[in-house]
């Protein structure tokens, strides 16, 4: 029984399925700072694993940063001084930056991303995100943000965007899968708790024997 479950076990990590599973749910660069929890945690994840991507294809840096307040900092000064931090003179950079309780976001490209996207695209993509953010959709809102942002830096070879929902991409592979993988947890775990007993009559003790080591809008 146990050489079953290990095999089996054994199969199911190495399958590709296993392998795409792992680079879903490694952790996540911080290209999406969300302070003040306006995305659910599987978005902020999905989203910084899609941004990654965008960022080791096409060398394109595109951050968010929502945050709960400027404290009085103008926003255009908080924006720019973040950026820097954040971006080289050689990388395409653009910063989302959103304050909750000001109702203010800026958009904000660095030099090299200015060359690229023009005034007309740049107000575009503030017309396409306030709506959403007066309604208060913010997921919507960077979604809508994101898809005219890449529309607009490469024509050729659009990127699906990723739908931030989270009961969607989820079909009955996946959770067949972990359904699997939780039996079998569960299987070995009961297993390694039932590890043979030894009787010492000398000592009158009973031994387990240790087999398993183991802008406002």
């Amino acid at each position: 029984m146990k050489a079953v479950i290990i095999l089996i076990t054994a199969i199911m990590c190495s399958s590709p399925f296993a392998n795409e599973w792992y680079q879903k749910l490694k952790w996540p660069t911080d290209r999406v700072q969300d302070q003040v929890k306006l995305l659910p945690f599987g978005q902020e994840f999905k989203l910084n694993h899609f941004l990654e991507t965008i960022h080791i294809q096409e060398n394109i840096n595109i951050q968010f940063l929502l945050i709960p307040s400027l404290e009085g900092e103008d926003i255009d000064v908080r924006s720019s001084e973040i950026l820097k931090s954040i971006s080289t003179n050689s990388q395409k950079s653009i910063l989302f930056l959103l304050s909750l309780s000001d109702r203010q976001f800026k958009i904000t490209p660095n030099d090299p991303m200015a060359f690229s996207l023009t005034e007309e695209e740049i107000n575009h993509l503030v017309k396409v995100t306030v709506p959403f953010l007066s309604q208060q959709e913010y997921s919507n809102a960077i979604q809508s943000y994101l898809k005219s942002l890449l529309f607009y830096l490469n024509k050729d070879n659009q990127y699906k965007v990723p739908d931030l929902s989270l009961n969607k991409n989820y079909n009955w592979q996946n959770f067949l899968f972990f359904i699997v993988c939780g039996v079998l947890i569960f299987m070995l775990g009961h297993k390694l708790r039932k590890s043979p007993k030894i009787i010492d009559k000398s000592m009158g003790l009973v031994k387990h024997t240790d087999n398993h080591r183991g802008l406002f809008w």
